[in-house]
């Protein structure tokens, strides 16, 4: 998706050093032999690859990797596993999503976009964390109008504002909240399921 060369300038990594893996003609998953064949080579150029990123049901085809696979390349090159499922991810809500994405759980983030699959209005996303310190240590700053925060915690959040570049910003879960306490997750799951039975 051209969201990840969005992804990877705002962090500061070129589009060059982007890499793209090809998919497979029959499912349109990421080849995973091209994968390690990829990062194997980066890493015996002295190259550190810094994040995978998998698709969990793609826009344009519905494709899904193999997330279980791909999660064990990661952690056995501490590698960072990244889930694009922006449009895809919420259908491991239903019995079938849940097993096309079976290793989407062992990801480091994963991104879903609520007003895609869940049918929520615009400007709302998540970005799900295994480990939210990670946000804290890559968002945490300090300014002169701001009270000086505290040695930098790995057991507690200390500000919310350390966990995006986000300042000041809405009340955005307020969106996907309120109508999952009004209709229950199973009126969406139901949805969910309708669309892949189409």
């Amino acid at each position: 998706h051209y969201c990840i060369e969005m992804g990877s300038k705002f962090i500061g990594v070129q589009p060059a050093h982007v890499r793209k893996i090809p998919s497979n003609p029959s499912d349109l998953a990421m080849n995973l032999d091209t994968l390690v064949q990829m990062l194997d080579a980066d890493i015996a150029d002295g190259f550190v690859p810094i994040a995978v990123c998998a698709l969990a049901g793609t826009t344009n085809s519905g494709a899904v990797d193999d997330m279980e696979a791909i999660s064990e390349i990661c952690a056995k090159r501490d590698i960072w596993m990244h889930v694009d499922g922006a449009y895809g991810g919420f259908f491991a809500l239903t019995e079938k999503g849940r097993a096309a994405m079976k290793g989407m759980e062992k990801a480091d983030s994963v991104v879903m976009d609520p007003h895609k699959s869940l049918f929520h209005p615009y400007g709302i996303g998540a970005l799900l964390v295994r480990n939210q310190f990670s946000l804290q240590k890559g968002n945490r700053s300090d300014g002169a109008c701001m009270q000086p925060p505290p040695a930098e915690s790995v057991t507690e959040i200390e500000d919310i504002m350390n966990l995006s570049p986000e300042l000041t910003r809405d009340f955005r879960g307020l969106k996907m909240w309120l109508p999952l306490q009004m209709l229950g997750v199973e009126a969406f799951r139901a949805q969910l399921e309708e669309k892949l039975a189409l």
